[in-house]
């Protein structure tokens, strides 16, 4: 779809896009976002009037409309397993206060492998996402800690996946929203 609307904008400067599907509506700022496109986005919803997408990123703000895509891939979308429990709008609201977050995002998919650099912010990310505000930077050992202080007693959904599993489902994100082609 996002390559069609980037074929109609060389012709067309409105430009509707028909679909309820959240990751439909979340390239489509991705893709008005950038440098330059041509033509105004609009959303159009079952049962809702049209969604101008240029005043949706304004409304957010450019550079969390670049990282909204890689945030929204990360937490979970049609191809990619989500966090148990944590949902879209806490990941949103931690990596919207904190520009390390936002960059960290607006990159994820811009790359084909996964860099060290990469996933430690990842790491950190996921980290204060299961644990606002804490120091610890390395995911095995907050699972860990959590698990300590909970004497056992928590369902597994309540913690944040280990090393191995966390750089799979990051890895799984570069190729699920391959950006770089899109440029």
């Amino acid at each position: 779809m996002m390559f069609h609307i980037q074929h109609a904008s060389k012709e067309f400067k409105n430009i509707v896009c028909v679909s309820d599907d959240t990751d439909v509506m979340v390239l489509c700022m991705y893709v008005n976002a950038r440098e330059n496109f041509p033509a105004k986005i609009y959303l159009k919803r079952s049962f809702s009037r049209l969604i101008d997408v240029q005043k949706l990123n304004s409304a957010v703000g450019k550079d969390v409309a670049n990282a909204l895509v890689g945030l929204h891939a990360f937490t979970g979308c049609d191809t990619v397993s989500a966090f148990s429990g944590k949902g879209k709008v806490n990941p949103l609201k931690l990596a919207s206060k904190n520009e390390i977050y936002i960059s960290l995002f607006a990159n994820i998919g811009t790359q084909l492998y996964l860099s060290e650099d990469t996933f430690s912010m990842v790491q950190q990310f996921t980290c204060d996402l299961y644990s606002r505000g804490t120091k610890i930077k390395n995911i095995n050992k907050l699972r860990y800690n959590m698990f300590r202080s909970k004497k056992g007693k928590l369902d597994s959904a309540q913690l944040p996946p280990c090393e191995n599993t966390l750089r799979l489902h990051t890895q799984s994100k570069l190729s699920s929203f391959p950006l770089a082609s899109m440029s």
